[in-house]
């Protein structure tokens, strides 16, 4: 536990470094929180592993002892699936917002100026999307093992913001028949959501859990059942606990074959239902916080720490997703999946526009944030096989492992498109110089790798001329805001760039502004901020399909569902319906955004 004087600086620092970490500005010093000066006793139950090979491994029942040191595990008040067949008012959808006079705004005029009759081409996938750890709950029901996210909110809550955990979220896996009734009534036409690797194997290897593997049965089942595609994500960034604790997770290469045994079930047990495959979601957010940020930094039993963990992740994650790709496409092969299927990986963040576009530094530094954030993937994978050359010079070789030619072979190539996770697109400026000379040639800058000026908000949000891109989220998601007008731009880069014969869009959302302050549904279900989002980035897509010939092939709307935001807890909400976490029944509550989105992609999705 962390004590109360640290907690108000942990919570006020933790945003700033979401943000340093995660959205191509790098950290200052006051930001580089560690372990000890959070006062976590971080190997307490377990010894660092000299050769960096492992450390203890865990039952399954040690592993929630663990987990429940901090406080007990919740349950959901409702512990049976819901089943239908559901009644209009199960799933009431609010009448038209058009059907009422004097509304404001009027979107449906302002896409159809913007663009009129186009249509997305045939096939297009019009999805929702959701993650285990954030929506299931039920974390120690039916054999499922904890994860590092179980185990950070358990036994450092006040690293959550609101001091929520995972347990119940939103009940989705008693739900899930409940909420795919209601995404079908919305016309959704493909549903992304990720499976616990705990869930099917509760020590990450090893036994399988046949109530995991029965649980993803009824529930991809009771998707396809209601017309609509499922698409997979293996992992999204839930690392079995055991996993970590034994070896360190992604910092060693067992992970590899560990991933794979793990990958070589699910493809076996649903590759004939499930066409498209996603290995793993947004590795440029997820290995960064082996650096210096919870969960990672309070589970490692290995001898390496910082920069060391954070680069051995992302070759580790590479060879990964590569050995399970290679493992896909041979069962494909084979006819073990199915024969029209597809598999990739999940990117994020953007090449981001310099603060000053005037400013050589500011534009190299663009291109670095780009380096360390999408190009370090997807360079091996959609280009040359190796490093990008901006990451080969920065990175020292003590610390970035160098591909071998059996590498390259098997990474480059190993996507069949290209999954962009689209929030917006960043800006960032250089440090100024001298300094940022000097943090480019200094790892132990706290700035570095990136080198990017931290010191003002103003410097990752706005450009020169003072201006936002446009509408800023909610103040709890600092980094987010509506660039609708630059996604036409980037479509072009990423085919410049990284070209591929399809694009999805796998993740876009927007955290209303304060919404988690508002207590009456009325005012709840006008999110105009979201609904405008929507709006804006969907005409975008459609004009870059139409006029720029970028292939988009589907677009998955973040999220289906209020849910658990990781650190931030319940308290920021994605969703495009509204959940009430205060009544044990968890109701659902279409906002309208939801329905714009629902109108918008009705009017044009080809008949």
């Amino acid at each position: 536990m962390l004590s109360l004087s640290l907690t108000s600086r942990w919570v006020s620092l933790l945003y700033a470094l979401i943000l340093a970490t995660t959205f191509a500005v790098s950290a200052p010093s006051s930001l580089d929180l560690t372990h000890e000066q959070l006062g976590i006793d971080l190997f307490s139950r377990q010894e660092k592993s000299d050769s960096g090979a492992g450390g203890k491994k865990y039952t399954l029942e040690e592993l929630w002892a663990e987990v429940e040191k901090g406080s007990p595990v919740k349950y959901a008040a409702e512990q049976e699936v819901r089943k239908g067949p559901f009644t209009h008012e199960d799933i009431y959808v609010p009448k038209d917002p058009y059907s009422q006079p004097f509304l404001t705004p009027d979107y449906k005029s302002i896409k159809d100026t913007k663009v009129g009759h186009l249509k997305f081409p045939k096939g297009f996938k019009y999805g929702v999307a959701s993650a285990a750890a954030q929506v299931e709950g039920a974390v120690k029901t039916d054999g499922r093992g904890p994860s590092i996210w179980d185990y950070v909110a358990h036994q450092y809550p006040s690293s959550i913001y609101d001091q929520s955990t995972p347990d119940i979220a939103d009940n989705h896996y008693y739900l899930y028949e409940y909420d795919i009734a209601r995404i079908k009534k919305m016309g959704v036409s493909t549903y992304s959501f990720s499976i616990s690797w705990s869930r099917v194997l509760p020590l990450g290897r090893g036994e399988v859990n046949q109530k995991g593997l029965d649980f993803y049965d009824r529930f991809i089942d009771a998707i396809i059942d209601a017309g609509i595609e499922p698409v997979a994500t293996l992992f999204h960034w839930d690392v079995p606990l055991a996993l970590e604790y034994e070896y360190g997770s992604y910092r060693s290469e067992r992970i590899v074959d560990d991933f794979v045994a793990y990958a070589e079930i699910a493809f076996k047990r649903w590759g004939h239902k499930v066409k498209s495959w996603v290995t793993h979601n947004e590795p440029g957010v997820f290995c960064p916080r082996y650096d210096s940020t919870l969960p990672l930094n309070a589970t490692n039993p290995t001898q390496y720490d910082g920069h060391e963990s954070r680069f051995r992740c992302t070759y580790h994650l590479l060879k990964a997703h590569g050995e399970a790709v290679s493992l896909y496409r041979s069962l494909k092969e084979s006819g073990q999946v199915a024969k029209d299927g597809e598999i990739g990986i999940k990117l994020d963040n953007s090449y981001p526009l310099p603060y000053d576009s005037a400013s050589p530094a500011d534009v190299e530094n663009a291109a670095r944030a780009e380096a360390f954030n999408v190009g370090i993937w997807a360079e091996p994978i959609f280009g040359s096989g190796d490093w990008p050359k901006i990451i080969k010079e920065a990175v020292p070789s003590d610390l970035l492992i160098s591909f071998t030619a059996k590498d390259k072979e098997l990474i480059k190539g190993s996507a069949d498109f290209f999954a962009l996770d689209g929030y917006d697109i960043r800006i960032t400026k250089s440090l100024p110089s001298p300094q940022y000379d000097s943090c480019k040639q200094n790892t132990s800058d706290p700035n570095w790798p990136i080198c990017a000026d931290g010191s003002k908000l103003a410097y990752s949000q706005s450009l020169k001329g003072g201006w936002t891109l446009g509408q800023q989220a909610d103040p709890l998601a600092p980094w987010l805001y509506n660039s609708a007008g630059a996604i036409r731009w980037y479509g072009k880069k990423l085919k410049e760039m990284y070209p591929s014969k399809k694009y999805y869009l796998t993740e876009f959302g927007f955290a209303e502004p304060y919404e988690s302050d508002k207590t009456e549904i009325h005012q709840i279900r006008e999110d105009t901020a979201r609904s405008q989002y929507m709006v804006d980035y969907l005409s975008e897509i459609l004009l870059s399909i139409h006029e720029d010939n970028v292939p988009w092939a589907g677009i998955f709307a973040w999220s289906l569902l209020d849910n658990f935001e990781w650190y931030i807890g319940l308290r920021l909400r994605f969703g495009m319906q509204y959940v009430n976490f205060t009544d044990p029944s968890l109701p659902r509550t279409f906002k309208r955004s939801f329905i714009e989105l629902r109108d918008f992609m009705n009017d044009h999705l080809e008949g």
